[in-house]
């Protein structure tokens, strides 16, 4: 089982080096079609909301998320291969934090409960990576 494992992560890193962003374009992609999968079954439905980039070891961006009419959200960040830890916060118009999630891992999840629109700030830090590591956030909404 161990050489299996040792095959497989060799296979990726080959794989990864071989094709460069291709490997993260498809990490990133096989990342939210499984939760596309596993918020389906639990409700939610995307909004259509996503956000792409690219962030150092340490940096963070910044954008504003406007969730357009009543529900439970879930906004979601998904990371390349090269990325160890990601964190996001939801904060409100006044600075507030609506929702963190700082877990030490590279599948951050924050959430709200809004009653009509609403525009909030979201902010990705990039916590621990190798290089330049390619992110995308996305919204599911719950009504």
């Amino acid at each position: 089982m161990k050489r299996l494992t040792i095959s497989a992560a060799a296979a990726a890193a080959t794989l990864f080096f071989a094709s460069g962003a291709s490997a993260q374009d498809d990490s990133l992609a096989k990342s939210l079609q499984a939760a596309d999968t596993a918020y389906a079954a639990k409700g939610y439905y995307p909004t259509g909301w996503t956000h792409m980039g690219n962030l150092d070891n340490g940096s963070q961006d910044e954008s504003a998320v406007v969730l357009s009419s009543a529900g439970l959200y879930q906004i979601i960040g998904v990371c390349d291969l090269q990325c160890k830890n990601f964190d996001l916060q939801l904060t409100d118009g006044n600075g507030n934090q609506v929702s963190a999630d700082t877990e030490d891992d590279d599948f951050p999840i924050v959430s709200a409960s809004t009653s009509g629109p609403v525009t909030y700030r979201l902010k990705a830090m990039m916590k621990a990576c190798t290089g330049l590591c390619a992110y995308e956030l996305k919204v599911y909404i719950k009504k």
